[in-house]
């Protein structure tokens, strides 16, 4: 059985974004309509696939050299581009009045790329996603701000995720 796991009524349930979709639905931080829920799971998928080509790096297996040559490339071409990519969508919101990726209310969707962030900078890969994007680097302050998830990091135990 792969992990995370949600157990339901005796029912278990796996895989991340499954999971965090279902939960941001039961708790309000879905998208108001279909287009923007559309976005969401294109914008968790764009992680997946963005992580996929950073596991090479992250595995102890990996030669050394190997490893730098394709940060370097990882951080020229891959990086830039999803950081450009999600710059722009924030740009374009915040022009029209909303601070958050996907409609006028923080989704799950908000929360996962700024967990997804923090995650590479301090334990992943231990890279600065948002360098030269300061968009970002403001969103993700805006979410782990927001009172409820301020309140969480606080107190939460210590861990390297």
């Amino acid at each position: 059985m792969s992990i995370p796991i949600l157990e339901i009524d005796g029912e278990v349930y796996t895989q991340t974004f499954p999971i965090i979709a279902y939960l941001g639905k039961k708790y309000g931080l879905a998208a108001e309509d279909e287009y923007d829920n559309f976005h969401i799971h294109e914008c968790c998928d764009d992680f997946r696939d963005f992580f996929n080509k950073w596991r090479p790096i992250l595995m102890e297996s990996t030669p050394p050299t190997q490893k730098e040559v394709l940060k370097k490339k990882l951080l020229a071409e891959d990086t830039q581009q999803i950081m450009s990519k999600y710059n722009e969508i924030l740009v374009k919101n915040n022009a029209q009045g909303s601070p958050w990726l996907f409609g006028n209310k923080m989704t799950w969707a908000d929360i996962s790329f700024a967990h997804f962030i923090h995650n590479f900078k301090i334990s992943l890969a231990q890279v600065d996603l948002v360098a030269g994007f300061p968009v970002i680097e403001n969103f993700c302050r805006n979410v782990h701000n927001q009172p409820r998830i301020k309140e969480w990091i606080d107190k939460r135990p210590d861990s390297p995720f």
